[in-house]
């Protein structure tokens, strides 16, 4: 998953009673925009002890779309009445987690977020503590903005210097914050491996989502043939995975090759010297 602005409209979040709430206040209408951006967090600071990360999810500086969120712009009091923390947006899962407070300050928009206690958030409330996530992703229905109408943008109306909009094609003014998800974008996709051999990958959507082959997958202890056969279920049949073959230390092979020199080099001499015999014997009957 990459951090890009997904547009949808409000129709498309079904039945929800916020976007409902803002579709009225607001005068918003069934095709009106509804936006997800993404952000990757400089710094986050994670609280083991109270399951929590707190991280802005939204900021001031322009995205690659050349499209700014106005932090003092946020309308944030329908989101507050049902505060939770969905994973990538999915609103048919179980949430990872519960905002605790939500505020916005002059960079942007910060957030503390309480994660869960079923597997699946320990396992993202993990990838974010040992620093192998660092992204968040904000739903918003865009309520106002500039330019709008042919309006130029002015940044001194805006509270913003005239350099902050430099390449600047849209500054939302006004819009209101619906959700905000834990995405799947690792920090360093390098270090996988590790998060990997830490065993903090143990989901199959995580592992999917993060682009992890599923033979990158390291065996759990224990696991042999027998249990993968087991597993695969009495149908499984052809299509079960064949085991893999069995590998040799070198200091075997070694072993092995070596024996085998000695048990060839002996045939061998057997076999010469059975055949100088042979012909001596001919020969000394000739001679006779």
């Amino acid at each position: 998953m990459e951090l890009i602005t997904e547009r949808l409209t409000v129709r498309e979040l079904g039945e929800n009673e916020a976007a409902r709430s803002i579709r009225r206040r607001e005068g918003l209408s069934d095709d009106s925009p509804f936006l997800r951006k993404g952000l990757a967090a400089e710094k986050i600071d994670v609280n083991e002890s109270e399951r929590t990360v707190t991280a802005y999810v939204s900021t001031i500086a322009p995205d690659r779309d050349g499209e700014i969120l106005l932090p003092r712009g946020a309308v944030l009091d329908e989101y507050r009445k049902n505060p939770v923390v969905q994973y990538a947006h999915d609103r048919f899962a179980l949430p990872v987690g519960k905002n605790l407070w939500i505020k916005v300050d002059g960079r942007g928009l910060i957030a503390k977020t309480l994660f869960a206690r079923h597997d699946f958030a320990e396992q993202v409330f993990q990838l974010y503590r040992e620093g192998f996530l660092n992204a968040w992703s904000v739903g918003f229905a865009p309520v106002d903005w500039a330019p709008k109408d042919g309006q130029l943008l002015a940044g001194r109306a805006l509270g913003l210097d005239e350099s902050d909009l430099l390449g600047v094609r849209r500054v939302y003014t006004k819009w209101a914050l619906l959700e905000y998800s834990a995405v799947p974008v690792p920090a360093n996709p390098q270090a996988l491996t590790i998060a990997i051999g830490k065993g903090l990958l143990r989901d199959e959507r995580l592992r999917r989502d993060l682009g992890i082959a599923q033979e990158d997958r390291p065996r759990a202890s224990g696991s042999g043939p027998r249990q993968e056969e087991a597993s695969a279920g009495p149908r499984a049949g052809k299509s079960a995975k064949t085991a893999a073959p069995l590998a040799i230390a070198p200091q075997m092979l070694e072993r092995i090759e070596s024996r085998f020199r000695d048990a060839l080099d002996r045939s061998l001499a057997k076999a010469i010297e059975g055949a100088i015999d042979e012909a001596l014997a001919r020969v000394q009957g000739r001679l006779d």
